[in-house]
């Protein structure tokens, strides 16, 4: 069977054709979406000149949500989000070796980076993004940190070095989030870490399921969790990329399992 990953390529993690998809396979486990959600194009305005001069130009960018009808009752959206971001490694990569060649590893992640298996839906609403803090945060878009402050969350883990709340780096935008969680992932009035790895794809990012539960989240290089959030030697550098890489594969992978019928529940 073809991997989704190599399927699909998307213009931009927003988009249509990655919507759709997330729809298709998000619908069967959160079942509040079915028949309540909808694509819809996000309108945007760009404004020219300065001083207050009035000249605008309508523009409507390739950015899909989906989208609660009833607004008073969620006061939020979906959108969509890369999980890992090579962006900011790249230019890492760049400044600490003085050069403009990039290892090809970092050349095949790129590749994956939008595609299906890099995709997640996070929640959205006017001033609170999950997605800038992550980059400009302390975890500097690194997912398995991130993916750390929420399994801290989830567990009741108060230390506020890898909580949420300073992951996020804003209070209001942490509690936004931990209540998206609460109402999302919560099963037998108990939040559900099993549930948030099931639904989101996640096993791979995460230690093997024992005792009925999935472990911690798992290092992208040795000592990432305690050190710095940068990588700082080729070796940390390379891991990345590779162990990124190859985790994009594997959640493509059961993506397409999703998309073919061929696994139902979670």
């Amino acid at each position: 069977m073809e991997n989704t990953s190599k399927l699909i390529a998307f213009t931009d993690a927003a988009s249509i054709e990655a919507m759709t998809i997330a729809k298709q396979i998000y619908l069967p486990a959160m079942t509040d979406f079915d028949e309540v959600w909808k694509l819809v194009p996000e309108k945007s305005l760009t404004v020219k000149g300065q001083n207050d001069r009035k000249d605008a130009d309508k523009t409507e960018k390739l950015t899909y949500e989906l989208i609660y009808e009833k607004v008073i009752r969620k006061e939020y959206s979906l959108r969509g989000d890369c999980i890992n971001i090579v962006s900011v490694t790249n230019d890492e990569y760049r400044r600490l070796f003085k050069t403009d060649t990039l290892p090809v590893q970092a050349c095949y992640l790129m590749d994956l980076c939008r595609t299906p298996g890099n995709f997640f839906l996070i929640p959205y609403k006017n001033a609170y993004s999950v997605t800038d803090a992550r980059k400009s945060g302390p975890t500097k878009g690194y997912f398995d940190r991130f993916l750390l402050a929420v399994y801290n969350f989830f567990f009741g883990i108060t230390d506020y070095s890898g909580s949420l709340n300073s992951v996020l780096k804003d209070d209001d935008l942490a509690e936004f989030y931990k209540s998206y969680l609460r109402e999302k992932y919560t099963s037998d009035d108990n939040l559900s870490w099993n549930k948030f790895v099931e639904i989101n794809f996640l096993q791979d990012y995460v230690e093997d399921f024992a005792e009925n539960s999935y472990g911690k989240p798992i290092e992208f290089w040795p000592g990432h969790f305690t050190g710095k959030a940068m990588p700082e030697t080729e070796g940390e550098f390379i891991l990345f990329y590779e162990n990124a890489a190859d985790l994009i594969r594997k959640r493509g992978d059961r993506i397409n399992l999703r998309l073919q019928g061929k696994r139902k529940k979670y």
